[in-house]
């Protein structure tokens, strides 16, 4: 029955065919990212199924409405779905029905609000950053993700842009050495200083780093952490993270943070890499004259 449902092909002024036709505008349209591509793919295969499941595929498109939703995110949450999941869900079922509302002058109904988790910031501290720097392992294959993590931590680069850390993009700006690439994700640029740190690391792997696939990488790296005696369940934008962290509160402006990045919002930036030290906090209030003396 399932695949049945499948293969029939959408029947014209229903909710699914307008579903299908949105995912194709968003997947075909050749100037999308491939990331856009990517999370697509889920989201339309999540509405698929619960049309399916709630026998829903003849449902006419302007039958979706308010509660419509509403039963969807109790769908999806029943189904183990986090709210970040759901609110990009039904961007896409909103996409589909929107230019179908408007062409009948209707105010599209209204998604379900969904409350954002802020997860917690996790970065390595100086003392951690030194512990995996002096661990010697005695494993090849963990010494080598440990290393991947380093030059992410002292270049902040993604785990998809590792390959791009190459000689070829190395240039020399204003007498500062720099690795200037193309983001994957987004396309913006980003620029990385050559820290003494990044160049030994590049120059051990002849600036060709042993990238392995993203789910290995990150499953090495809880055994990475544990071995070193660093009690933090490790992820590959950790070390985006911790970079961030660091950049941040010795240059003190979330701007040069988020170039280094390659953010094109500071908000970005703020809201899901960085924050200030309490340290910094300190040294700030202490630097302001207009607070008067401090301590």
């Amino acid at each position: 029955m399932y695949l049945a449902h499948i293969n029939r092909p959408a029947e014209t002024g229903t909710f699914y065919a307008a579903l299908e036709k949105a995912y194709k505008e968003a997947t075909e349209n050749p100037e999308a990212k491939p990331q856009t591509r990517r999370t697509y793919g889920p989201r339309f295969e999540q509405v698929k199924s619960y049309l399916i499941k709630n026998n829903l595929l003849h449902m006419a498109a302007h039958e979706w409405n308010a509660e419509r939703f509403k039963h969807f995110c109790s769908w999806m949450a029943g189904n183990g779905y986090c709210n970040e999941t759901t609110r990009k869900t039904q961007n896409l079922i909103y996409k589909a029905i929107q230019p179908l509302f408007y062409q009948e002058n209707i105010q599209p109904p209204a998604k379900v609000k969904l409350k954002r988790k802020t997860p917690p910031l996790v970065y390595l501290s100086a003392d951690e950053l030194q512990l995996l720097i002096n661990h010697k392992f005695a494993s090849d294959k963990l010494a080598r993700v440990r290393d991947l993590f380093l030059v992410q931590c002292f270049s902040g680069v993604s785990y998809a842009d590792l390959p791009k850390l190459r000689k070829a993009n190395l240039k020399q700006i204003e007498g500062v050495k720099v690795i200037q690439g193309i983001r994957q994700k987004c396309g913006t640029v980003f620029t990385v200083p050559l820290l003494a740190e990044l160049d030994e690391i590049l120059n051990r792997y002849r600036w060709e780093l042993p990238v392995l696939s993203n789910a290995k990488y990150n499953a090495y790296l809880k055994e990475v952490a544990v071995i070193a005696g660093i009690d933090k369940p490790l992820r590959s934008h950790d070390g985006r993270r911790t970079c961030a962290m660091y950049y941040l509160n010795m240059t003190g402006s979330m701007e040069v943070c988020a170039a280094i990045l390659g953010h094109t919002d500071t908000r970005q930036t703020a809201k899901t890499y960085a924050r200030y030290f309490p340290e910094h906090l300190i040294r700030a209030i202490k630097n302001a004259q207009f607070f008067g003396k401090v301590g």
